[in-house]
């Protein structure tokens, strides 16, 4: 850094050597003893721990985001960390448009590490690695399209105790739980929220569908389908709406590949300052191999149904799920609210992911990589668009994606999710 031709932020070295006398009280004095200052005098204080806040920092090096820059001032668009803020939407008022959004733009020469860069988000990067370490074998085998991510709301119980109480964790922000012998995930949200949820994001159908509106627009499908359940975990789904006369039915064999459940916030003292009531704090995020099968034969019983009433909002490349499930069987039934986040386009998503780990795996950290034939892949609508969440253009044409845009899309799914967490 003390370079000629560096133009950022300089380092600079200081060595010194103090003797440190403690004395009574939590008096500390500090002498000088490298025989070079023989001006200076001893200073006395005393020190006060006001508080702690133990951080766990995942033992792995990661690569870092941008290279070393040359310019001494650049501008910053900072918003509230999707990780350490609450967000909540008053919902009697308009949705943030992209050009009234609460971001604020400020000019600084501060840097972002003494390195000049800052590291990748590690929380990012483990999903990341997640989602990429149970679907690498499916898409390279050329089966990347029966791979479906998705992300369920809902609470972790307790499976020892006989009411299946809900657990509770002692951390302060968004972290995987990592043991989850003794817990279950249940998927269900409570009716307001429910509610809630359906209000919103009507809202922003209505708001991006507007004249005026730039962004991506939200769509919405209505659909109603009953699921029957046979033999083999195989599934029958069929509509029951009535609108769609020639529609067939689905048979599908579903199997769940990996899941990893996340707490989102437990830190009770925020939760009461805000008075937020039953706010959801957990959920999960699903690896899932779908593929489809015969239809089982006429004269078997299915053991369950599942009545499904679902609102489809789809944005780029997330589809959010608002469903109203009435299950039955032979005992008894049951109804439950289930919120779901998913990719829309596994091949786009797992590509994405095989870039990202090729230049992980290359010594020279190549951001070049290009893509190669899958003999699923299916084409984009437009061969000019953006990927969602980047300023970089696709070209469809070459079939380049930036090694980085995978960690770009997993993070939209979990922007998502947080988003619906904190507004539900």
């Amino acid at each position: 850094y003390m370079k000629k031709n560096y133009g950022g932020a300089k380092v600079d070295d200081v060595h010194t050597k103090e003797i440190d006398d403690f004395h009574d009280k939590q008096i500390r004095v500090s002498k000088d003893w490298s025989g070079k200052n023989h001006n200076s005098t001893p200073r006395s204080i005393a020190k006060e721990k006001l508080a702690h806040l133990d951080i766990h920092c995942p033992g792995q090096q990661f690569d870092f985001r941008i290279s070393p820059t040359n310019q001494t001032n650049k501008t910053i668009k900072t918003t509230d960390s999707p990780s350490t803020s609450l967000l909540f939407i008053d919902q009697q008022q308009s949705m943030p448009t992209p050009t009234d959004s609460p971001v604020t733009t400020i000019e600084t020469n501060l840097e972002e590490s003494i390195f000049g860069i800052a590291p990748f988000n590690d929380f990012t990067w483990t999903i990341a690695q997640f989602i990429w370490q149970h679907s690498q074998q499916y898409w390279e085998r050329g089966e990347g399209h029966l791979v479906e991510v998705e992300a369920k709301l809902g609470t972790i119980r307790d499976t020892r105790s006989q009411q299946h109480e809900r657990m509770e964790y002692p951390i302060g922000t968004e972290s995987p739980i990592l043991d989850t012998r003794d817990t279950k995930f249940q998927s269900d949200i409570n009716h307001n929220q429910h509610s809630n949820l359906n209000r919103l994001l009507n809202q922003r159908v209505h708001e991006t569908n507007s004249k005026n509106y730039s962004g991506a627009k939200v769509d919405y499908v209505h659909t109603k389908e009953i699921d029957e359940f046979h033999d083999k975990q195989i599934r029958v789904s069929k509509d029951w709406s009535g609108k769609n006369q020639s529609s067939t039915p689905r048979s599908i064999f579903k199997e769940k590949l990996a899941h990893l459940d996340i707490i989102v916030l437990e830190n009770n003292s925020i939760l009461e300052s805000l008075s937020i009531l039953n706010i959801l704090l957990i959920y999960t995020l699903t690896l899932i191999l779908i593929q489809l099968v015969p239809l089982p034969p006429d004269q078997s019983i299915p053991k369950h149904k599942r009545i499904k009433d679902r609102l489809s909002y789809s944005h780029q490349i997330c589809q959010i799920d608002l469903t109203q499930v009435k299950t039955s069987d032979k005992n008894n039934s049951s109804s439950t609210h289930e919120v779901e986040v998913e990719f829309k386009n596994s091949i786009e998503l797992l590509r994405a992911a095989s870039i990202w780990s090729k230049s992980i795996e290359s010594e020279e950290g190549s951001s070049s990589t290009t893509n190669g034939n899958h003999s699923n892949e299916t084409d984009t609508k437009n061969s000019g668009d953006h990927l969602p969440g980047s300023s970089r253009k696709l070209n469809h044409t070459t079939n380049v994606i930036d090694p980085q845009e995978f960690l770009v899309m997993v993070d939209i799914l979990l922007n998502n999710v947080r988003m619906l967490i904190r507004n539900c």
